[in-house]
């Protein structure tokens, strides 16, 4: 067999005017334009089928398309039309040698088809080949080979030899070999889709951090996955050199890997000893891995190759093997493009690009280090996108001997244009374009903003860097500081003030019982004016008992006036200010306490018609509100300060995860430690929290005030009343009493002079005077009893107290409450169980008496009962036993049920 580039003809003989030819000069300028014309077709155009020749088994026919192919030797295998084979006969018998086949003996065994229509004696019928071949039509593999001999055409005559010399054959055959000698003949050529495929796939692995709370944890976290990535790193990159030489000497004279391997290996070390800045490693180990990769998916599909080996397939094409139907993949001849022709031909241009970026990478990785850093925000893209669109990160050091930004982007080196890439580091390689300014260009093509600068910074120097940012360059994303820790008092970055409808109903609140407070001491100066006017002008009272009154008025209304004044000015203020003063309570437990006081030791004069603001203060739930809002605001906070702790914050959005920088309309997360330190970053895709209100507090309508001038009014006291009634009934029966005295019947006004003692000494009680109590009882029954109204009076007491305390919650107030109710009941029952006893046991209720003294106790327990329904039910009970009473004890019923009616 003929291979016409085994030898390559450099030269060829120029002919001259009337030159004799010699057969080797016109031989060696057909040998000359032959070796060019092949030389062209495989290393300007390319080796193997280009297109068609598609080979199929229909029945006992084969059937091949038209197509044409290139042969390393630069044979042009051309098939114009469809052509079916319907016989067959032996190859190899006066074929001439080709050594891929064999060589004599060793020649593998071939059958060539006969086309349909062709007649050839030595052919059969393609039914008959199993039985022939011993072998199914199924299992062979078609070839087109192209026979090339020279045959010599010796024909000489004594007289003649115009015959002499030989003819040049190329004659293209269809073969059937067997599949397994096929597989023996396919085409072994390196191309960068080949190396491709010898190249390990990889995958970053990524840092898990659910359930990670503590700086130690999240170490642990992003340690592990960097040695899994260098494990990978380790093993594949010493691949590429072997696999990829052929196009990468020029880069690299030697295999670079066993250099990579050391850097890698240090860099690795450093991150083992300390954790400082390891997301930063895991995303220069992110950044390798997807440069290795980008490589790689560049090698694949570029088949392209560059001066094939004419001995890969120098006179043969694999068509495939026969298929039951359809189109054979297998041993199958590609197609394999020069350079010069190749649609992949800019993809190894790239793949050469990136691996000296993946050289430089290596080379320029370093954390910067210090807390004295500037902050930055560069526009980038997202991971969505190429690492050679995204903006260079902050560890590649641009004087690190090697160009980072000339080695970063395949488009803008190519263009000339390198200063162009987008860095943190930008102004250091004389950035141009939007990399000069980068957020005072257009920003509207960026969907990702790297944040670099502020590790090791302070957090609320960080933060405040970043919204100052955010604020003077309208940058889409918020930010937020949780801490790396479980102690919530070092959490040292809280978000400006958490103002919400909570707050604005608080101030609601807090204004209204201000209010409240504020009409309290306004009355209560109004009151003290009318008691001065009913003792000076009116003389409700005699001026010597008026004295301790005007007394009373004035220093409970200065207390109630000085209480009422500081509680308010504290309650309006802001609620910042508000909750860091708690000295409020304080002054309304003294505002409440004059109010009282007001009213208790004003009780024998004054009359309430209505409810006033005093009643109004005293009963108030914004007291009550207050705290249970103050509890639901501090938990609320509460809360809030614990979703700022890494694991709690993890928990609430777990989808948070570190990129070096925040996507557009994201949540950029600071994680700092225990000192306040910036010791990691993250982001979120979206904003985490609401938007933060300022605490404004536009001032508030006044309110509605009723006309308190009628609410309650001063009369002369019960003592008074009773002994006016008195002094009546002296007048209207001292001419009997006069008759009676003249008769001797002197015992009915003793009586009268008793009965008059009596209410005396009842209304002195009521007045101030002290009991006598129940130690000098000497009824048992009565003793009894007064034991039992004194402790239920004693616990009424402290009751009343103890819901006057401002340091009580709503709940305990309102238990306390429940508790009043109950225990004013039971002394309204103890109540009417004395004076039932007094009536039943017809003590006798003289001056002095028993009955008098168990009287006066009750005038005492009912001054302190306040639930009316309980008030209701002893005034009706005083009216059933007044009915059945002495005359004397039903006067002292007839006042206390004047005095205490509703």
């Amino acid at each position: 067999m003929t291979i016409s580039l085994d030898q390559i003809a450099t030269s060829h003989a120029v002919f001259e005017r009337d030159q004799v030819l010699t057969a080797e000069q016109l031989n060696g300028v057909t040998d000359y334009l032959d070796d060019q014309g092949r030389l062209t077709r495989i290393d300007l155009l390319g080796v193997g089928i280009a297109c068609g020749l598609r080979i199929s088994l229909a029945g006992d026919r084969v059937a091949l398309t038209k197509g044409a192919g290139v042969t390393t030797d630069g044979d042009l295998l051309r098939v114009p039309a469809d052509a079916v084979y319907a016989a067959f006969k032996p190859y190899g018998e006066g074929a001439p040698d080709y050594a891929p086949f064999g060589v004599g003996e060793g020649r593998l065994a071939a059958w060539e088809l006969v086309g349909e229509g062709v007649e050839d004696p030595a052919a059969v019928g393609l039914a008959q080949f199993a039985a022939q071949a011993g072998r199914p039509l199924s299992g062979m593999a078609a070839v087109l080979l192209m026979e090339s001999h020279v045959e010599d055409q010796d024909l000489c005559s004594g007289t003649d030899c115009d015959n002499l010399g030989a003819k040049a054959r190329h004659e293209p055959k269809l073969l059937l070999i067997d599949q397994a000698a096929a597989a023996s003949l396919r085409e072994a050529i390196a191309t960068p889709d080949s190396a491709a495929r010898g190249l390990d796939p990889l995958v970053a692995d990524r840092p898990l951090v659910a359930g990670v709370a503590t700086a130690g944890a999240l170490v642990d976290a992003y340690r592990s996955a960097c040695s899994a990535v260098h494990g990978k790193l380790a093993q594949a990159l010493p691949k590429i050199y072997p696999a990829c030489g052929a196009f990468l000497s020029d880069l690299f004279p030697s295999d670079p890997a066993p250099r990579w391997a050391g850097r890698l290996s240090a860099i690795h070390g450093a991150f083992t000893a300390s954790g400082t800045g390891i997301q930063y490693y895991v995303d220069f180990l992110k950044d390798v891995v997807e440069t290795y990769e980008a490589f790689r998916e560049a090698l694949f599909g570029d088949t392209s190759v560059c001066c094939p080996d004419p001995s890969a397939f120098p006179k043969h094409l694999l068509l495939g093997n026969l298929p039951a139907a359809g189109a054979g993949a297998e041993n199958r001849t590609g197609f394999y493009p020069s350079r010069f022709t190749g649609a992949a031909t800019g993809q190894l241009g790239h793949a050469r690009f990136l691996v000296a970026k993946l050289d430089a990478l290596i080379e320029t990785f370093v954390l910067p280090a210090g807390s004295a850093l500037p902050i930055r925000i560069t526009p980038s893209l997202g991971e969505d996108r190429s690492l050679e669109e995204r903006a260079i990160p902050y560890y590649y050091d641009p004087a690190g001997g090697i160009a980072i930004h000339e080695r970063w982007s395949y488009a803008l080196t190519r263009r000339g244009m390198s200063a162009y890439n987008y860095s943190y580091n930008a102004d250091r390689y004389g950035g141009q374009g939007g990399a000069a300014n980068p957020l005072g260009a257009s920003i509207g093509r960026f969907s990702f903003f790297r944040v670099e600068g502020h590790l090791g910074a302070n957090v609320n120097a960080a933060v405040e860097s970043l919204e100052r940012e955010i604020r003077t360059r309208n940058l889409p994303f918020a930010v937020r500081a949780v801490l790396l820790g479980s102690d919530k008092t070092r959490v040292y970055r809280k978000p400006a003030p958490r103002y919400s409808d909570l707050h604005r109903f608080h101030r609601m609140v807090r204004t209204g019982l201000a209010d409240q407070l504020e009409e309290a001491a306004l009355f209560g100066d109004r009151f003290r004016q009318q008691v001065n006017v009913a003792v000076d002008d009116v003389g409700i009272v005699s001026p010597d008992a008026g004295v301790p009154l005007k007394q009373v008025a004035a220093t409970q209304s200065a207390a109630l006036s000085a209480g009422a004044t500081s509680a308010s000015s504290k309650l309006r203020q802001t609620y910042s200010d508000y909750s860091i003063d708690p000295t409020w309570r304080q002054d309304v437990m003294q505002t409440l306490a004059a109010a009282g006081n007001f009213k208790l030791e004003l009780r024998d004069v004054a009359k309430t018609e209505l409810v006033t603001p005093f009643d109004a203060l005293t009963g108030s739930i914004h007291l009550q509100w207050i705290d249970w809002l103050d509890d639901v605001i501090k938990d609320k906070e509460d809360k809030a300060d614990e979703r700022l702790l890494f694991g709690a914050f993890l928990a609430e959005h777990p989808g948070l995860e570190h990129f070096a920088g925040v996507v557009r309309g994201g949540t950029f997360v600071l994680a700092h430690d225990a000192a306040g330190t910036v010791v990691a970053d993250f982001m979120l895709p979206y904003l985490c929290c609401e938007p933060e209100e300022q605490e404004a507090e536009p001032p508030m309508r006044a309110p509605m005030k009723p006309d308190w001038s009628r609410a309650i009014s001063l009369a002369p006291p019960i003592s008074r009343l009773v002994r006016s009634g008195i002094d009546r009934f002296w007048a209207d029966t001292a001419p009997m009493l006069t008759q009676q005295i003249e008769l001797g019947q002197k015992g009915y006004f003793e009586v009268f002079k008793e009965t008059a003692g009596m209410v005396g000494t009842v209304l002195a009680v009521r007045s101030g005077a002290p009991s006598t109590g129940s130690g000098g009882v000497g009824d048992a029954g009565l003793r009894t009893r007064l034991s039992a109204l004194g402790t239920r009076s004693a616990e009424v007491s402290r009751l009343q107290s103890e819901l006057l305390n401002p340091s009580r919650t709503a709940a305990e107030r309102r238990t306390i409450g429940e508790q009043l109710r109950s225990a004013e009941g039971d002394l309204g029952k103890a109540v009417m169980d004395t004076a039932g006893y007094i009536q039943e046991a017809r003590l006798d209720v003289k001056d002095g008496s028993d009955g008098l003294t168990g009287m006066v106790a009750v005038g005492e327990a009912m001054a302190k009962l306040a639930d009316p329904t309980t008030i209701r039910a002893v005034l009706d009970a005083l009216k059933g036993l007044a009915d059945g009473a002495s005359d004397e004890l039903k006067t002292i019923l007839g006042v206390l049920m004047e005095r205490f009616k509703i």
